[in-house]
């Protein structure tokens, strides 16, 4: 493997200098494996169908530790690259070169610094790619289409159904119901939901004549 990248870098040495000296050649290629790494984290990531329960679950690139991870490495990446950039920087040792070569060079690091910055794009194609083999778009349509039309069954906001708005059978129909913490006698009758109380007080009406 040493004499295979020996022999790689004295090619691009005496036939491509401001290749060889960019490093972009190596650059590309642990960028390449990365992405594909990143494509298969993406492709494998909501094969847990509990994920697919949150909302924005297909954005979980920052929440799964890929995130971290690819700013790691993209990191590693470049320190290694800018300390073999400098090691053999012909600015440095003024060696000539012409401004295409300089152009060039620029070119090769605005790639490099692509390639490594974009892990992202890979880790969703690959969710992309999973979604679309295991939830082909005609299913979905077809489940969207039932969905619609069993919506109207569906409690779609639990405090329409909390105690509060219980008005049957009777006497719910003539009960207030307090369910504010600080107004609640909890030494008193009351019900407990979830993390909400509810306590029901009967009203009454005082009639009082008006002075004329």
């Amino acid at each position: 493997m040493k004499k295979l990248i020996y022999n790689i870098n004295q090619y691009l040495l005496e036939r491509y200098p401001t290749v060889w000296n960019t490093k972009i050649v190596w650059m590309l290629s642990a960028a390449l494996g990365l992405h594909l790494i990143f494509f298969f984290i993406g492709l494998l990531s909501l094969t847990n169908v509990e994920s697919l329960h949150e909302r924005n679950a297909i954005y979980n690139f920052f929440e799964n530790g890929a995130f971290p991870f690819g700013i790691i490495i993209a990191i590693l990446l470049l320190v290694v690259w800018l300390i073999n950039l400098f090691k053999n920087n012909g600015f440095k040792n003024f060696y000539p070169t012409s401004r295409w070569d300089i152009f060039k060079q620029f070119v090769f690091y605005f790639i490099i610094l692509f390639s490594v910055s974009t892990f992202y794009y890979s880790y969703m194609l690959g969710v992309k790619s999973y979604t679309t083999l295991k939830y082909p778009s005609e299913n979905i349509e077809k489940n969207i289409s039932i969905s619609n039309k069993a919506a109207i069954f569906f409690s779609h906001s639990i405090t329409n159904y909390t105690l509060k708005n219980k008005k049957h059978p009777a006497p719910f129909d003539t009960l207030f119901c307090e369910n504010r913490e600080g107004l609640i006698d909890f030494n008193k009758p009351h019900f407990s939901y979830y993390d909400l109380n509810y306590q029901y007080y009967s009203l009454y009406t005082k009639e009082r004549k008006l002075s004329e």
